[in-house]
């Protein structure tokens, strides 16, 4: 050994671009490895990133001009950390009275978060890896996160209307989800 010091050279994050297998359009996958599908902003063709001849999935129609405030590929800094949109899609209540964006950011060191938009109100959320506590449990009229109470504020389903970009899992419009809704004002 000489007592030098190697260091290795971390490989810089990158967008690696193909063509849609639908319509020929530019598709972009910035985050490589973690993307499951991505969605054409020409076509809305859903493609799956995993298979290595980018099959497309699903196919929709896309035509009503969107709410959409915030860019795929637009970066901005959010409590000291740079994001960039990679995906949009846009859910509504079950009843229909309800509507609100969801942005999906993403940093290669800090991995995905959320930016959500309701009627002008913006919340940035990360996803938590441990569970609420429920009181009573499985009848969430409150619950409890690290030693703070939380009063249910809704309960219902949302269901996907829209959606564009890359995602985590094979989203589809249709795709609906059960939420209960907690707040601590």
């Amino acid at each position: 050994t000489s007592g030098r010091l190697v260091v290795e050279e971390t490989k810089r994050p990158y967008v690696k671009t193909f063509s849609c297998p639908n319509c020929a359009g530019s598709v972009n996958i910035r985050a490589i490895g973690s993307s499951i599908n991505v969605v054409c902003s020409y076509c809305s063709s859903v493609i799956d990133t995993n298979d290595e001849n980018y099959k497309v999935v699903d196919t929709f129609t896309n035509k009503i001009k969107r709410r959409q405030v915030i860019g795929l590929g637009q970066r901005g800094e959010l409590y000291g950390t740079l994001w960039e949109v990679i995906g949009y899609m846009e859910r509504v209540e079950q009843s229909g009275t309800y509507t609100w964006s969801e942005y999906l950011l993403f940093n290669p060191l800090k991995g995905f978060r959320w930016l959500t938009e309701y009627a002008g109100h913006w919340s940035f959320v990360t996803t938590l890896k441990d569970h609420l506590e429920e009181h009573p449990p499985n009848n969430p009229l409150y619950a409890s996160y690290k030693n703070k109470e939380y009063t249910t504020f809704s309960i219902g389903t949302a269901t996907v209307t829209f959606v564009i970009g890359e995602f985590y899992w094979q989203v589809r419009i249709g795709e609906k989800v059960d939420m209960i809704e907690f707040i601590s004002p």
